[in-house]
């Protein structure tokens, strides 16, 4: 076998994707951010000209109780707001940048009595930030602003004088502030009895101060301080290892799969995603809700949402290898059981669970009753979820997690639905009314819960298959799935709504969707399903009034997987050219902070490259011309297998498969060689020319084991990164080079 050279040096190559700031940002939306995955910050300038250093934290709850009036999560248990940082005085000149490789900001600002340097982090998997001057000028305050103790959505809701707002949210305790030793504390007493608490502690050093600042919660107020004042002490005198921790981590992180395009935009924004999915969520983390550690006081999400919101933010991870950030999702379905069985009525939780549209503190969320009109929540989130769940066993083959959570919480989430299920006299089965999330009408047999559904069946029976599970209900799953009624059809709109409802109104989610993505479960060897999914995008797309950024994200996945890399492009390219991306990457849809489209665009891209599903591998299905030269290494496909590619002057050279399993694999690989020409299969150190068969070609890959496809003539194997120039860089942030001219 020929050894393959990996030249790729992240450092380097990641310096050449710094965000830089040569003029001042002004939002959390525009300026560098740092997370450890418990809390994070923004960095900009306020109408004051004065810096201004955020403070999040992922495990800041309410615990309003219900009330006769008020019973919703979003204004009882929400996320809450820590506050902020003001730090130095009036700022004239000020520079910054965000170091991706070592999750690192940086900058310098010119006041009036000097100009002083700094730099902040959060590190990863501590409750913790850092915030560091490098000047010895006693004039640089740090002035904290605590955040009001208020759902962010009812001081929203609130502000706009919206008939939504909480008729029943009487004031919170105000937080105070005291000074104990050489510890500041700002006490935070909660509605309903206990208190959170923000501590910081400034140390002098030899050319500036560094400050620590972290978070606790509890019921008594002394304990919590105590606690505090224990890991600020601590912190300071580990300084040197947290820092070399953090940079270890960062460094590794990178190092476990690769993606470089000849396109500087889409590989920077790429690789901006990963630094952000990491900054947000850690491995024992809680789960990635809307806002991550960036909460905003006046979001209208502060929680996580369930209807696509979840699904998309952890879309990339799989693909990119990255399955240990995807673990808090896991574990919060497992942890939260129990409040899944209570989100259906009593009289099915024997057999069932569901999740509502969205939740907080803890999954507790009812969900919609199939046939009650009345209910405003969707029945199918939970199986939605699940898919992920899939996503990660596919990926991660694993049989405890099968037992654990998988099939047991799957099986419930389909159960849900076998209650309500109706017989027409054809012997058809029908969903009764049901709502397609963010459409406004509801309707029966909705392409949401029939999608799902029959996703979920097959699954199932796939699990007993694949797993040897013997279950009282598989006969029963098969009956239902071979007896569902097909996806509600309008002649020249494909895929309606529901069989009542066809797509009439500008529709921002693909809900009506789903079958073709991401579940893909419509066939699309088959040509009158590939025209109906065709169809059925153009159709969707051409009512762009309600579309927003995820509905692009959406397309562009969807036309990678009919291979069509072209207008997947235009749509992914419609993020920068409509102005859905901000300059640091962010996003928001009406001023209120959401993290998932990004997220999407990042599996989008991925989408474009590697497709695994059906039990087939693609490489580069979907790509355009415009990305002529890729190289990717380390690429997670189902079943286990990574994949490393190189494609030059728009032709795939060579790719390499590897079987990380423990046990040997069976593979189908799809790879667009020029012309199905013959290539030569390296295996146990033999060549020997292979002809690529239509629908791809069926290799056996032992544990552990490599094979390499490749062009004839190939000589040399290398991973490196596509060379571009550093002009073409920097294109986030504010500079001269930037999508977002200063």
């Amino acid at each position: 076998m020929p050894q393959i050279e990996n030249r790729i040096k992240m450092q380097p190559f990641l310096h050449r994707h710094r965000i830089l700031w040569e003029k001042k940002p002004r939002a959390w939306d525009e300026g560098p951010f740092v997370g450890g995955g418990l809390m994070g910050s923004t960095l900009f300038f306020n109408s004051r000209n004065r810096l201004t250093l955020t403070v999040g934290d992922t495990g800041v709850y309410d615990n309003r109780l219900p009330t006769e009036q008020e019973k919703s999560n979003l204004f009882l248990t929400p996320r809450l707001p820590i506050g902020e940082f003001q730090i130095g005085g009036v700022v004239g000149a000020a520079s910054m940048q965000l170091d991706l490789y070592d999750a690192i900001a940086y900058g310098w600002s010119k006041t009036m009595v000097g100009t002083y340097k700094y730099k902040c982090f959060s590190p990863h998997g501590k409750r913790m930030i850092i915030f560091e001057t490098f000047r010895d000028f006693t004039d640089c305050r740090f002035d904290w602003v605590a955040a009001d103790i208020e759902s962010p959505r009812q001081r929203r809701l609130s502000r706009l004088k919206s008939e939504r707002a909480s008729k029943d949210y009487p004031p919170s305790h105000k937080p105070y502030s005291y000074q104990h030793r050489d510890i500041f504390y700002c006490i935070y007493p909660l509605f309903s009895g206990g208190f959170y608490v923000l501590a910081y502690k400034q140390v002098k050093t030899e050319d500036g101060v560094r400050m620590f600042i972290t978070i606790g919660e509890g019921s008594r107020e002394n304990l919590i301080t105590r606690q505090l004042a224990y890991e600020l002490d601590s912190a300071v005198a580990r300084y040197d290892s947290i820092l070399q921790e953090h940079l270890d981590y960062w460094h590794h992180f990178y190092e476990q799969s690769f993606v470089s395009l000849s396109d500087a935009a889409t590989e920077e924004f790429y690789w901006i995603q990963l630094y952000k999915l990491a900054s947000a969520s850690c491995e024992d983390g809680r789960i990635y809700d809307t806002c991550g550690p960036w909460l905003t006081n006046n979001t209208a999400w502060p929680g996580a949402w369930w209807n696509l919101n979840v699904q998309l933010t952890y879309s990339p991870l799989f693909a990119a290898n990255h399955l240990e950030l995807v673990k808090p999702l896991l574990q919060t379905l497992y942890n939260d059981m129990d409040e899944l069985i209570d989100n259906v009525p009593a009289e099915y939780r024997h057999d069932s669970a569901a999740i509502g549209r969205c939740t907080t503190d803890t999954l507790r969320s009812p969900a919609g009753v199939p046939g009650d009109r009345e209910a405003s929540d969707e029945v199918g989130n939970l199986l939605w979820a699940m898919h992920s769940v899939w996503l990660f066993y596919r990926m991660r083959p694993d049989r405890s997690l099968v037992k654990r959570l998988l099939f047991p919480l799957l099986k419930r989430a389909v159960g849900y639905y076998l209650h309500f299920l109706l017989l027409d006299e054809q012997g058809k089965l029908h969903i009764p009314a049901t709502l397609s999330p963010e459409y406004p009408q509801i309707g029966t047999d909705t392409n949401y819960d029939l999608a799902l559904l029959k996703w979920g069946l097959a699954t199932l029976l796939t699990l007993c298959d694949e797993e040897r599970i013997t279950d009282e209900m598989q006969e029963e799953w098969r009956w239902v799935l071979e007896h569902l009624t097909e996806y509600p059809t309008e002649e020249g709109h494909g895929f309606m709504i529901a069989a009542d409802v066809p797509y009439a109104a500008s529709h921002r989610h693909y809900s009506h969707l789903l079958m073709l993505y991401p579940l893909h479960t419509l066939d699309l060897t088959r040509e009158e399903n590939r025209t109906l999914a065709e169809t059925s995008l153009t159709y969707w797309q051409s009512k762009p009034e309600a579309l927003q950024g995820y509905s692009q994200t959406g397309a562009a996945s969807m036309y990678a997987c009919l291979g069509d890399g072209e207008s997947a492009y235009k749509h992914l390219s419609k993020l920068w050219k409509d102005g859905y991306i901000r300059p640091n990457t962010m996003y928001h849809e009406g001023g209120c902070p959401v993290l998932e489209t990004p997220c999407a665009a990042a599996c989008s891209i991925l989408d474009m490259l590697v497709q695994s599903w059906g039990g087939k591998i693609r490489i580069f299905p979907a790509v355009p011309a415009v990305w002529a030269d890729i190289c990717i290494d380390n690429l997670l496909c189902e079943g286990g297998f990574t994949v490393s590619a190189v494609r030059k002057n728009g032709e795939l050279q060579w790719v390499r498969l590897k079987n990380e399993r423990s046990e040997a694999g069976v593979v189908t690989v799809d790879a667009p060689f020029a012309d199905k020409e013959p290539v030569i299969m390296y295996a146990n150190g033999e060549t020997q020319p292979v002809q690529l068969p239509e629908g791809g070609l069926r290799l056996f890959l032992p544990k552990e084991q490599q094979i390499i496809l490749a062009k004839a003539q190939v000589e040399e194997f290398i991973i490196e990164p596509v060379r571009m120039g550093e002009e073409s860089c920097h294109v986030y942030g504010y500079n001269k080079d930037s999508f977002f001219h200063i």
